[in-house]
């Protein structure tokens, strides 16, 4: 079966350790956030569960790095940082995108795609980030290269977003054709449904990274309100995984515009289920 050409469609590295970029040309982001080198838990409960006792962890992906899940931790490991995450994932199941209005959400995607260059500060116990012109420079802050690290994959075009639908649609159909025991791929079919499931793993991640920016900059609206800046990130991953899971290129919206309004929803949802625990 022929690949599918599309020439700004990158393989992403399924390393869990993400290299520190090469920042001589990127914007810093200011010192402020006090995270220890060592070992930085975004959630502040003791008991962190770590993937490596995970009996259910597979190989690590940008979709689990991005996984939403409870608690992530954030390590220094000489020039490298290493993000692991545990704890349960939170539920979206129960949410009905027939709320979702086009118009509402590209209204609101368009500012969030246009603010951009922010940073952290320990200003006050909201963790709020603010705007500033930053200086370029590598930083000691495991959290700061990340965000760095993910401000560096360019967004999608409408055209790029549907051919990495396609390619995820063709993947999922593949993956079912081969798990299928009542209908066994022939043998020589079998190396071709074997690339179009890796192709769409390939372009879920791409679809994935290229929209956690989206997530970063609509978790800003909702800092100080109880949670704190990370926590937020982390539950607007969440979202932006579900939209990847329902998105339908058919219906003629942009994804990154669906993302918008489930990345909204889950951080929304997050807030709301922390103050029914806090009362």
């Amino acid at each position: 079966m022929e690949e599918p050409d599309i020439s700004d469609a990158e393989e992403f590295d399924d390393d869990l350790i993400v290299s520190s970029p090469d920042l001589d040309s990127e914007d810093d982001l200011d010192d402020d956030l006090d995270i220890d080198d060592d070992d930085t838990d975004v959630d502040d409960d003791d008991d962190d569960t770590d993937v490596d006792d995970d009996d259910d962890y597979d190989e690590p992906t940008v979709e689990r790095i991005a996984t939403g899940k409870v608690k992530a931790k954030f390590k220094r490991d000489g020039d490298d940082v290493v993000m692991t995450i545990g704890g349960k994932r939170r539920s979206l199941d129960d949410v009905d995108d027939s709320q979702f209005s086009e118009k509402k959400e590209k209204t609101l995607e368009k500012e969030l795609i246009e603010d951009q260059g922010f940073s952290l500060s320990d200003a006050d116990d909201a963790d709020e980030p603010e705007q500033q012109v930053v200086s370029a420079g590598a930083t000691a802050d495991p959290v700061k290269d990340y965000l760095k690290q993910i401000g560096k994959v360019a967004l999608l075009n409408a055209v790029q977003e549907v051919e990495l639908a396609k390619r995820i649609e063709a993947g999922l159909f593949a993956e079912e054709r081969l798990s299928d025991a009542d209908h066994v791929v022939a043998a020589e079919d079998l190396d071709d449904f074997e690339w179009i499931a890796e192709d769409g793993r390939r372009a879920k991640n791409h679809l994935l990274e290229a929209n956690l920016r989206l997530v970063v900059s609509l978790a800003k609206r909702y800092t100080g309100r109880g949670m704190l800046f990370l926590d937020l990130i982390q539950e607007g991953n969440l979202g932006l995984i579900r939209a990847v899971e329902k998105f339908d290129y058919t219906k003629g919206y942009k994804f990154s515009t669906y993302a918008t309004w489930w990345i909204k929803q889950a951080i929304t949802r997050a807030m709301a289920d922390q103050a029914r625990t806090i009362r």
